[in-house]
């Protein structure tokens, strides 16, 4: 079993649960973790939040396995989707680093809406 340990276990209430490797979890070591993405590899994710771009390839120099790299001004959280590595964007962003602006808004990084109110 490349996942877990090569048994598994019953806990008595005719329940099974396999070993998992830290990268793995489900009860037959089915799925990534919380904290990994992109199943059957289960990477772990890094959240990369900085404005400055010196740093950003500092780290991914030295980190190669870089998953989510969420961007901090368009996503909602520091985590991504466990399967894809998407994150979740606020309203106004997309694409699945969340560093464009979506449909109907434009001028990264605000993602200002195309819309246009005229008070009378």
């Amino acid at each position: 079993m490349a996942n877990g340990l090569p048994f598994c276990v019953a806990d008595g209430s005719s329940e099974v649960q396999c070993p998992c490797l830290d990268n793995f979890s489900g009860q037959f070591c089915n799925e990534c973790a919380p904290g990994f993405f992109n199943f059957p590899e289960c990477t772990r994710k890094q959240v990369i939040k900085t404005f400055n771009l010196f740093y950003l390839c500092l780290f991914v120099t030295f980190f190669h396995d870089v998953a989510c790299e969420c961007n901090m001004i368009g996503s909602k959280e520091s985590v991504c989707d466990r399967e894809t590595g998407q994150c979740s964007c606020n309203t106004n962003y997309g694409s699945r680093k969340c560093d464009k602006c979506n449909n109907g808004y434009y001028k990264y990084p605000t993602c200002s809406s195309m819309f246009l109110f005229i008070i009378v």
